[in-house]
C-alpha cells in the first residue's frame, strides 16, 4: 500500500474596522474526511493585506512550531504562494488497524 498524506496551507483571514486593523492566520488541511481547521494563530494587529512585519511573522512561527509539534512537515514539492505566509505542510496517514480478532484468540473463539 503506498503512503496516503494529509495536506494544509497557512492561510490568513482579514479582521476588519479596528484602528489598525487586525488579522489571524489559520491552517485549512485536508484529509480522508475532508476538509478542516488544522489551527489558527492569535489575532493580531497589522495592514491589510496582511504584510510581512514582526507581528505577523512572529504569529507564523508560532502557528509553523504548532505544526510541526502536530506532526506536519514542509511540503517538499511545494512553492511559497501566491503570498508570503502561504506555506504547505503534509502529514503520512496513519492507518487504524481494524480488529477482526481479539489478541490472543482465534477467530472461532470470539463471540
Amino acid at each position: 500500500m503506498s503512503d496516503q498524506w494529509e495536506t494544509c496551507e497557512i492561510e490568513a483571514v482579514a479582521i476588519e474596522g479596528g484602528d489598525p486593523d487586525h488579522g489571524r492566520f489559520w491552517v485549512k488541511a485536508t484529509g480522508p474526511e475532508g476538509d478542516y481547521n488544522a489551527g489558527e494563530s492569535a489575532v493580531f494587529a497589522c495592514v491589510l493585506p496582511v504584510k510581512r512585519d514582526l507581528q505577523a511573522q512572529g504569529q507564523l512561527q508560532a502557528l509553523i512550531r504548532r505544526l510541526v509539534d502536530d506532526g506536519w512537515d514542509t511540503d517538499p514539492l511545494a512553492d511559497v504562494e501566491p503570498y508570503w505566509y502561504s506555506l504547505r505542510f503534509r502529514r503520512r496517514i496513519i492507518p487504524v488497524p481494524t480488529a477482526t480478532t481479539q489478541p490472543g484468540t482465534a477467530p472461532s473463539e470470539i463471540g
